[in-house]
């Protein structure tokens, strides 16, 4: 199977032993853990019967990949499911009648790496972010004279509530912004009447000047989180909290769904991160499922009440913006952890690792690291000749710069 988006040589394997039939997803020698030291494995082996494809056999294993072999002491070379295709038989009346017809099988194998920045939802950091978001909502003013709008992709841009003291204590950037009186302060308005939707915050033409300084993923998510509408003033309902003054912050260089991730981690230390948007680029270019998609659909609908996870670059600048150096590392550390061969091409010449030298250093990093596998990649090919043609800005400093770190490399080894 070649050009697969993970580590390891991997093939399928049919054996037939003593009447029984094994269907091993084959990786080769890896070294123990190199695929992740908390992983889920998940095999199900289906057979097509009058044109479905019915589940027969099922395996699921939670562990470091690959796991030390207790009898060789040697790290497994793959995973496998083993059939009793009569028992199955025996228990399965339409399955005995394939027995006289050539069958096919389809196995698929899910290998999924536990994100250990993404909290389970019985920590404590988790514990505290629901508590916070509960009694006090960031897309409410109640209580709040800070107002961060985003006029990026809504009709009336986003919002979210906060208070001047909290931006101050935990950021030297809105320090240096409240003392320079670069705030635009927004006095008391006339009480409307209660069930008045509001107005938007953002004249028309400061929406039409709201340019995209980069290709930013969670821009996707704003249009399409449902938390994202409720902090549309075109859907609020006004509670006469508005009517009070305030300080209004317009933001253009991150997302809504950033700034409220870095928000809530500043208040309780939780925060979760979606996939790289490369991750599903590099495995479906065109069509089928999306990593990224199925992650954050499957988490906002367990954790409706929750931002949605942000990119791990998008927090990463953010991070870098605010001054907030811890977070700044922890998104770089998920940043690297969700790379694999075939997604590294598209992460090494994007605008963000132009841009920041050291998130450019850890990409480069890796793709030494792992260089053999990345240069058999279509995505590799197909960037490095984009390259060439000089459609890339920036392309000949990580060229440069990845070609000195392989010499180096070589010359340790």
């Amino acid at each position: 199977m070649g050009d697969m988006p993970i580590r390891g040589q991997w093939q399928l394997r049919i054996y037939l032993r003593d009447g029984r039939v094994k269907i091993s997803c084959h990786h080769g020698k890896l070294s123990p853990a190199a695929l992740g030291k908390d992983v889920t494995i998940d095999l199900c082996l289906e057979v097509l019967c009058d044109g479905l494809l019915k589940e027969i056999a099922t395996k699921a294993r939670h562990e470091a990949a690959p796991d030390i072999n207790p009898k060789s002491s040697k790290p497994y070379t793959g995973y496998s499911v083993s059939p009793d295709l009569d028992k199955i038989a025996q228990e399965q009346p339409w399955f005995a009648s394939l027995a006289k017809e050539r069958q096919t099988y389809r196995l698929t194998a899910s290998v999924r790496r536990l994100d250990p920045f993404a909290k389970d939802v019985d920590s404590a950091a988790c514990r505290r972010a629901l508590l916070v978001v509960s009694s006090d909502s960031d897309l409410s003013p109640a209580g709040k004279d800070a107002c961060l709008v985003f006029p990026r992709g809504a009709s009336d841009g986003y919002r979210l509530w906060t208070t001047a003291t909290f931006l101050q204590a935990a950021s030297a950037y809105f320090q240096s912004m409240f003392a320079s009186g670069c705030v635009e302060a927004v006095p008391a308005r006339a009480k409307r009447p209660r069930l008045e939707a509001l107005p938007p915050l953002v004249n028309p033409q400061e929406l039409d000047r709201a340019g995209r300084d980069w290709d930013d993923s969670d821009d996707e998510t704003d249009e399409t989180d449902d938390s994202s509408a409720s902090a549309n003033p075109a859907h609020a309902i006004d509670d006469g909290q508005h009517d009070r003054g305030h300080c209004q912050i317009t933001v253009r260089e991150s997302a809504f769904t950033t700034y409220r991730a870095v928000l809530l981690y500043l208040k309780t230390g939780y925060i979760a991160f979606a996939p790289l948007r490369s991750s599903s680029r590099a495995l479906h270019p065109k069509n089928g499922p999306h990593p990224r998609g199925d992650f954050l659909t499957n988490y906002t609908t367990k954790y409706p009440t929750l931002p949605a996870p942000a990119s791990p670059k998008s927090v990463y600048r953010l991070a870098d913006l605010l001054e907030l150096a811890d977070l700044r590392k922890i998104a770089l550390a998920a940043t690297i952890s969700r790379l694999s061969p075939a997604s590294i091409a598209y992460e090494l010449f994007a605008p963000v690792s132009i841009a920041y030298e050291e998130l450019r250093t850890a990409l480069i990093e890796y793709a030494v690291k792992n260089l053999d596998a990345v240069q058999g990649t279509s995505s590799w090919k197909v960037q490095q000749e984009k390259a060439a043609r000089g459609e890339i800005d920036g392309s000949s400093l990580v060229l440069t710069e990845l070609l000195a770190a392989v010499v180096q490399a070589r010359k340790a080894s």
